[in-house]
């Protein structure tokens, strides 16, 4: 039944792809075309590339049909933690023996990895490794109940050698929390040193080696991936990138590849110098970012952590339902006791959290750690008997509170939105990239066009989908809402809209800029209603689900023919 409802979001989204998407599959191409020098990129981490790059090989979609098959990457990913989500569940009714309350402990737990594994990576919208984190830091918390209940054979301590080195290559940060797990192996070992310890450091470090190896010839340093830097840069720092990441300074003369702008009034930018991927600044991160300062500032520091875990306690509401359940019939003092008996497992989720506070945290970020302190908090209450009657209540209440409060609007809106789409009252969301991808087939877009865009380049998927790469940009501001906990991403359009306003004479030194970098397209979308629109094409409609789509904007993407 699970897998049914995440095959359902699945196919309710197919069409959906995020920026990050975007960049994943534009570093897949490149391995499978074995351009090495794009394939290795320092920013994105190779694990979910490498699932991306075996699906589209597998299926080699066509240009309409690429999108849903990118989803299967994101359920294969989902049942991967699901039956990693099974081993930790297994392995602690082996040591504890059968659930006192085996229905309601199922229920509980299903709803624990629904809402970690498909809500909080927000699987169906955003393509990303998230869900493969999850599934790892499951599956290396699955092992470490196996030392602890002393059944932990030479073979289990190679495959959380294993487990550990594979969550390297699915995102860097997991190496923060590489020490924690060796930590938490000594201390139940009770040996600081001890051989089974340095098979696993051996195991990860053979499996993290020949990557981290290739990266650093590739780039010219000692390097094990360059994200944290980056973000901490970004985030802490507060250097910006114009029309990327732009927050509290501008970079100075440090910076080694500075982007090129085309004309200071209105604002045009190239990204001629590096051309790669469908927009080169978020596919090379690494590359434009290339000597930016990286300097600790306490007050921003300090601002951000505060924002950062206020998030994370709301973030974790979902598991917060169900520990106030569990408190209020046994009391605060028993469940926790019992709780700090999962102390080995909860203290390398808890790390992994705390580590994101301090530069960026994220739903997403965080679905690893709360689906292991999520498992904890059901081992407090393995072996408490729950009167049938309270069973019964539980087994309605904590489903329909985790759908009413934590899995949020896809979950909700799943049942209708099936029901629209099958009935044919609404297309699938994110379906306008590939009506405009369609469109300018027709018009005579070829795969390897330099295109500009004027508006929201970092969300423009239908580039990816046409093959084409944007050269130049009047790009939107991206900003962090420091107000808000977690400081969400604001989007904005000024130079944009900037654009529109000017007479046409000036429109068209942009459109003479755009043609000097060897542009033949040109798009706009988050285009304003009062803009003066004439001479452009419509490629095609903005469906409710484009997330670009503003109350007062004109609902197209429109584009023209620069040569």
């Amino acid at each position: 039944m699970l897998l049914v409802v995440v095959a359902c979001e699945m196919w309710v989204s197919r069409f959906s792809i995020d920026a990050d998407g975007t960049a994943y599959v534009d570093v897949a191409r490149a391995w499978l075309r074995g351009d090495w020098v794009h394939a290795l990129n320092s920013y994105w981490s190779p694990l979910y590339i490498w699932v991306l790059a075996a699906v589209l090989r597998i299926f080699s979609p066509s240009m309409h049909w690429e999108l849903p098959v990118l989803h299967i990457a994101s359920f294969f990913s989902f049942c991967l933690a699901l039956a990693a989500w099974e081993w930790l569940t297994s392995e602690w009714e082996q040591w504890q023996g059968p659930s006192a309350n085996p229905i309601l402990t199922d229920l509980t737990g299903y709803c624990v990895i629904l809402w970690a594994g498909l809500r909080m990576p927000q699987l169906g919208w955003l393509q990303n490794g998230d869900c493969l984190v999850l599934a790892l830091l499951v599956a290396a918390t699955a092992v470490l109940v196996r030392v602890r209940r002393r059944a932990a054979a030479n073979r289990d301590y190679v495959v959380l050698g294993l487990l550990l080195g594979i969550g390297y290559l699915a995102k860097t940060a997991f190496t923060t929390v590489i020490p924690v797990f060796m930590l938490m192996l000594a201390l139940m070992l009770r040996r600081l040193f001890d051989r089974r310890i340095v098979t696993v450091a051996v195991v990860a470090g053979a499996v993290i080696a020949p990557f981290a190896i290739a990266l650093s010839l590739a780039h010219g340093r000692l390097t094990l991936g360059d994200s944290g830097k980056i973000n901490y840069s970004w985030q802490v720092t507060g250097i910006s990138v114009e029309g990327y990441k732009e927050n509290a300074y501008w970079p100075g003369p440090e910076i080694k590849h500075p982007i090129r702008v085309l004309l200071k009034d209105p604002r045009v930018l190239s990204y001629e110098q590096h051309l790669t991927g469908t927009l080169p600044v978020h596919s090379d991160v690494a590359w434009w970012c290339e000597g930016y300062p990286v300097r600790f500032n306490k007050a921003r520091q300090l601002m951000i952590l505060w924002s950062n875990i206020k998030f994370s306690i709301y973030a974790f509401r979902c598991p917060a339902i169900f520990l106030i359940l569990i408190c209020l019939p046994f009391g605060v003092r028993t469940m926790a006791r019992r709780f700090a008996k999962t102390w080995f497992m909860v203290i390398p989720a808890l790390f992994f959290a705390l580590t994101y506070c301090f530069v960026f945290s994220d739903y997403r970020y965080l679905a690893g750690s709360y689906a292991v302190i999520g498992f904890a908090l059901i081992a407090a209450t393995w072996d408490v008997h729950v009167p049938r009657r309270a069973a019964r209540a539980g087994a309605w209440a904590i489903p329909l509170l985790t759908a009413a409060l934590a899995m949020g609007a896809p979950i909700r809106y799943l049942a209708p939105d099936l029901y629209d789409e099958i009935r044919g009252a609404k297309f699938p969301d994110g379906y306008t990239n590939v009506l405009t991808a369609e469109a300018m087939r027709k018009a005579g877009l070829r795969p390897g066009d330099r295109v500009a865009y004027i508006g929201f380049a970092l969300g423009a998927a239908h580039v990816g989908l046409e093959r084409a790469q944007i050269v130049a940009a009047i790009p939107e501001q991206i900003t962090h809402d420091d107000k808000v906990w977690g400081r969400p991403l604001v989007f904005s359009f000024p130079k944009p809209h900037d654009f529109w306003r000017r007479s046409r004479e000036d429109q068209e030194r942009v459109f003479q800029a755009f043609r000097s970098v060897g542009a033949k397209w040109v798009f706009a979308d988050t285009v304003p209603k009062w803009a003066n629109t004439s001479g452009w094409q419509v490629a095609a409609y903005m469906d409710h689900g484009t997330y670009e789509v503003r109350p007062f904007d004109k609902r197209y993407v429109y584009f023209k023919k620069l040569q």
